[in-house]
């Protein structure tokens, strides 16, 4: 089997504080990713999870850019990209959501898209549950410019109302 830098060591260092922030993040979701993938399993759906490939450079970026954190086919044959985001707090549903909308994406990322995911999974931190926004409610977001967690640059993001999210439990289920 062929090594790969950063591969047992956890994320490469990146050219410069911005990217290597962005390696560790990356690295950091995997097990929301996995959360997802063994929930979508336990469906019923074949899954894959592509491997993480790492930019050698910021000029780069955009030939490394992936086509979905999970794809998953159902039990008749049809294929969906799934996207997994893990966030830095809990939740169990509706109740305890603690904001009035949820961050889809970065604006960018979903429109360019193509297809549009099914469905992006927005996961508690402690993988017990999962808010899920499904791409039919597409019509309902809006773009919203928020700073970003890791810089604080100013970026434009879709918002989903949380009225829209659709919840579940990862675990036990």
């Amino acid at each position: 089997m062929e090594k790969e830098t950063g591969r047992n060591s956890g994320p490469p260092i990146g050219e410069n504080d911005r990217q290597t922030a962005f390696f560790k993040r990356l690295n950091e979701s995997r097990s929301a990713v996995f959360a997802v993938a063994e929930y979508l399993h336990s469906l019923g759906y074949t899954v894959t999870i592509p491997r993480i490939r790492y930019a050698p450079s910021m000029n780069q970026i955009a030939e490394y850019q992936d086509d979905g954190d999970i794809m998953a086919v159902t039990p008749s044959g049809g294929i969906y990209r799934i996207e997994a985001k893990g966030m830095r707090f809990n939740f169990s549903g509706l109740e305890n959501w603690p904001h009035k909308n949820c961050i889809v994406s970065n604006k960018a990322a979903v429109d360019r898209a193509n297809p549009l995911p099914k469905a992006y999974f927005i996961v508690s931190k402690d993988l017990e549950y999962a808010a899920i926004i499904d791409r039919t409610t597409k019509p309902t977001w809006r773009p919203k410019e928020l700073p970003t967690n890791n810089t604080n640059k100013i970026e434009t993001f879709y918002l989903c109302p949380k009225e829209q999210l659709i919840w579940r439990k990862l675990k036990g289920t």
